[in-house]
């Protein structure tokens, strides 16, 4: 299995409310990165319809899944033998959803509803239910979420160190309110803690009267232990994130394994046993749960 695998996340402008040209973009960014490579392409949250907190828009271009765009990115995905992971309002049961789909040789082979959502998605899409998923590649272990997630809730990052990922796809829409030097350190002590690669796509430009820093790239782990670069792209904070474009870089998905790393999910010598103690931290959350069935009382 060839585990090194050539990926471009997508510093993507999009058009608010106008699905069917953000869709034209999308396919075009991906036949291009496809010329130069790229076996997976990233786009942001909610690229197809712009991030908006507009309900009724989202309402009105929100598809039922495979619908228009999700079959013709799948078609496309089929035809060229490559993964798409773009964002999108999808509408499930009468009920909408900030989803990001993932789309691959075999079609549609995942969808993703937001679990945690901003105060901008709370007005129109529901909460997520299902676990992020975890896409099998050619290349190795891959996982989904939003940025908000992975910057929020170390609990994403964990599940998919555990679930032996080695490539966590960060599907954003941030906005820029100064908060890009730390967002950017927190990225950074995820991958070099848990010793994996994070792609970031995130939206750029102006969309009403939002303005989103862009700041797509690749961050992977290097030495010494908990060290990290900018493999493709620019960091949130850096001056040039605005600029629209695709940003590729080759990753070796075995590299995290041959680096200094802390053993929290491995066997501890000095203890018998790994440091990562899922048991414990489940004893934990029931306490957290009991404790609130009681409150609500």
């Amino acid at each position: 299995m060839n585990k090194i695998m050539t990926l471009a996340v997508v510093n993507f402008r999009s058009i608010a409310g106008d699905s069917r040209r953000n869709l034209s973009r999308i396919i075009e960014y991906t036949e291009t990165a496809v010329t130069q490579g790229a076996k997976l392409i990233i786009f942001p949250e909610l690229a197809l319809t712009g991030y908006t907190s507009d309900g009724g828009l989202q309402s009105e271009l929100a598809e039922t899944l495979p619908g228009r765009s999700g079959s013709e990115v799948a078609e496309l995905t089929r035809k060229l033998g490559v993964y798409v992971v773009f964002g999108m309002p999808v509408c499930r049961d009468n009920v909408m959803y900030n989803s990001l789909v993932i789309c691959g040789p075999g079609g549609i082979e995942a969808v993703y509803d937001k679990l945690h959502l901003t105060a901008g998605d709370a007005g129109w899409a529901a909460q997520g239910e299902s676990l992020p998923p975890v896409i099998e590649t050619p290349y190795g272990k891959v996982m989904a979420a939003t940025g908000y997630e992975l910057l929020y809730f170390p609990e994403v990052v964990r599940y998919a160190k555990a679930r032996g990922v080695k490539l966590l796809i960060s599907a954003s829409a941030l906005e820029d309110k100064g908060m890009g030097a730390a967002w950017q350190k927190i990225l950074g002590r995820h991958v070099g803690l848990n010793t994996l690669h994070i792609a970031t796509a995130n939206l750029t430009g102006k969309i009403k009267t939002r303005t989103l820093p862009g700041g797509s790239h690749i961050l992977s782990p290097a030495e010494p232990i908990e060290q990290t670069y900018i493999a493709a792209g620019y960091a949130l904070d850096d001056p040039a994130a605005q600029i629209p474009g695709v940003y590729l870089a080759a990753i070796d998905l075995t590299a995290d394994t041959l680096m200094p790393h802390y053993p929290y999910f491995e066997h501890n010598y000095k203890v018998g046993t790994p440091d990562w103690r899922p048991d414990v931290y489940k004893r934990m959350t029931e306490e957290i749960l009991a404790r609130k069935s009681d409150t609500e009382k």
